[in-house]
């Protein structure tokens, strides 16, 4: 390999490193929509594609480092194929291509995800790369594991980390996915480094990791814990990513039994296969399990988890039978779940939480949102992948400890996604693991691809990399600023500067549903604040006015745009509520009590099983005093959860 391809492969290298450092741990203090989340998501596009650019330009130089291509590389291009035509057909491809602002797990991260595990198997040549890549994000860990550290003790750094209490992660569960996955990846570099003060870094950073509030109680350490409480229920002595806790204790011990069965001595490799066969199907059973009405392993999940899950789960395999085939299209599950909302969950008992945009299993997530096809080629991803790996494992290819580490790391990844979600912070580690996977089952011999004439297909070439160009505007430096401007356009007092931002904001479609979501409940709080304000002048009145006809009409392109998403249509109203307090009946000649009325009775007539639809116009019938019209009201939302607990206040309220 000439100097030039070992310093541009290099210098590639290193970007990679510095990205997968920074990117779990960068934030933008009350500067960015949705900070701990969004930015890494868009930061990772846009690395993803800027690097693109230039990995397409190498590849048609220097043909020695095009990837070798492999079964498992492909199934992972069909999967991403599958949800762009779920997302077609689907509620919203707009949705299932952006996804949100709060998310950013769309089509679109999905295609990125593709071009960056295409760019690691070419670019990633030896071991010794891979083994310095995920040391480089073990210490990012390290790092981030001691951010919740300083969140939990009360330093709060920057008064940023103390406010969520998972550090740079912005959730326990979040940090949990990704710590977790760390745990697996410093006991694989463990036996394969050399420098003494690595491995000392390895064996302090598992401390710090599993010391950590996310897997372990903070109160111990400070001194606070109440031991009665551990005497009654052990676990209580846990941190809060439970879910990544029982993941990691499985894929530990599934890792021992791998390990045993290929030992030299005969007991220890009986012992190895009974623990990782009683594994596999204990595991298999837990999980059909929880999904069959009121069997035993359900109501204990639901006890010591959630009955909302359940719940949940439910409403979702409703909805997966209106659209079995294709389903509602990547990162809709919020329009599925609340077309089929299940009432119960107002009640006492179900822990408060009515809101699920996810849904909180990845299988569930997968056969909702892509239908069977879908679901059927993301499982395919998985089994390909380990077929392939144990295959060349078997014939000596593949290092067995490599095997290993994969598969252990990979069905406790799996695992843990059954009661939580990948966002892009554990995403990352994951992609890694796979691409690292990839590069180790290396290219199957039918896909070798034969020598490409440079001048005829310069132009696929050319194409590539205007790609990436295209992708890294539209993926990250567009998002980027609609993400900013969101924030200042909170903050403005500026007519002018107003106007400006809320252009800015409406120019790309991602998240458009969630940012638009976010305005308005930040309008809403803003003019309620200063309502006093607001009405001492004429000029001031109708300058808020115009502001809210903005958000008014922007929501009405919207609901129209989108007629399934109850919040937009929701929001909508409440956004025409605004002009109430305003004290302006008439806009543009139109009655807006009979617009918010009208409004309000069509959610009711599409979504007939949501209690919202009816308590809203029930407030809104009461303060009109139209007494009949709101018992028949209040008498058709107990129908659907009797004595709801808001349906007792709006009684109270108006009808005592």
């Amino acid at each position: 390999m000439s100097t030039i391809i070992k310093k541009n492969l290099s210098i590639f290298r290193a970007i990679i490193f510095v990205a997968v450092f920074l990117i779990p741990l960068f934030y933008l203090q009350k500067s960015f929509i949705f900070p701990y989340v969004s930015i890494k998501g868009l930061l990772f596009m846009g690395v993803t594609s800027a690097l693109f650019v230039w990995w397409a330009t190498l590849v048609y130089r220097f043909p020695e480092i095009r990837p070798k291509w492999n079964v498992p590389m492909l199934v992972f291009g069909g999967l991403v194929v599958a949800m762009f035509i779920s997302g077609l057909v689907g509620s919203s491809f707009s949705v299932s291509f952006w996804s949100t602002f709060e998310r950013l797990m769309g089509v679109m991260m999905w295609i990125h995800a593709s071009l960056f595990l295409v760019m690691m198997v070419s670019v990633f040549r030896s071991r010794d790369d891979w083994n310095k890549l995920f040391f480089v994000s073990f210490v990012s860990a390290i790092i981030g594991a001691l951010f919740v550290w300083l969140g939990n003790g009360g330093f709060g750094w920057m008064g940023y980390f103390k406010s969520s209490g998972a550090g740079a992660f912005g959730n326990s569960s979040y940090a949990g996915s990704y710590l977790m996955l760390h745990i697996f990846i410093g006991i694989y570099l463990l036996p394969s480094l050399k420098e003494f003060y690595k491995k000392i870094i390895i064996w302090v950073g598992f401390v710090i990791i599993l010391l950590s509030p996310v897997f372990f109680k903070f109160s111990i350490l400070s001194g606070v814990f109440d031991w009665s409480q551990f005497a009654d229920a052990p676990w209580r002595a846990l941190g809060q990513a439970r879910a990544a806790i029982g993941s990691l204790i499985f894929g530990g011990i599934f890792w021992w039994g791998l390990a045993l069965s290929g030992a030299n001595i005969k007991w220890k490799r009986v012992i190895g296969w009974i623990l990782s066969s009683v594994l596999i199907v204990g595991i298999t059973v837990a999980v059909v399990g929880t999904f069959v009405n009121d069997s035993k392993i359900q109501n204990l999940f639901s006890e010591m988890v959630s009955h909302a899950r359940v719940t949940v789960w439910d409403a979702g395999f409703q909805a997966f039978k209106e659209k079995p085939i294709l389903g509602w299209g990547p990162e809709n599950f919020d329009v599925a779940f609340q077309s089929h909302f299940p009432a119960e969950l107002f009640l006492p008992g179900y822990g408060g939480e009515v809101w699920f945009d996810r849904a909180h299993n990845s299988i569930v997530e997968q056969i909702v949102t892509t239908g069977i096809v879908g679901t059927t080629v993301w499982l395919t991803l998985y089994i390909t992948l380990l077929m392939w790996l144990w295959k060349r494992a078997r014939a000596g290819v593949v290092a067995r400890r490599d095997a290993i580490f994969i598969t252990a790391t990979l069905v406790s990844h799996f695992l843990v996604n059954l009661t939580v979600f990948d966002t892009p912070v554990s995403f990352l580690p994951w992609l890694v693991v796979v691409a690292f996977a990839f590069w180790t089952i290396g290219g199957d011999k039918k896909l070798e691809h034969k020598s490409i004439n440079r001048k005829k297909y310069s132009p696929i070439f050319a194409l590539l990399a205007i790609a990436g160009f295209v992708l890294f505007i539209i993926g990250f430096a567009i998002p980027f600023r609609s993400g900013r401007a969101i924030v200042k356009m909170n903050a403005t007092g500026n007519v002018e500067e107003f106007d400006q931002l809320f252009k800015r904001v409406q120019k790309t479609s991602i998240g458009k549903y969630n940012k638009s979501a976010v305005l308005a409940e930040a309008w809403q709080g803003k003019l309620k604040s200063n309502l006093e304000f607001v009405l001492s002048s004429e000029e001031t009145k109708v300058f808020i006015a115009g502001r809210n006809l903005k958000f008014d009409n922007w929501f009405s392109e919207l609901s129209e745009s989108y007629p399934e998403n109850f919040k937009i249509r929701l929001g909508q109203v409440q956004i025409i509520a605004q002009y109430d307090r305003l004290g302006l009946k008439q806009i543009n000649d139109i009655d807006q009590n009979e617009r918010k009325e009208a409004l309000l009775r069509g959610i009711i007539a599409d979504f007939p099983g949501h209690p919202y639809g009816y308590w809203f116009l029930a407030e809104f019938l009461g303060t009109e005093k139209r007494t009949n019209e709101l018992k028949i009201v209040l008498d058709q939302v107990n129908q659907i959860v009797p004595n709801a607990p808001i349906t007792m206040e709006l009684q109270e309220k108006f009808l005592r």
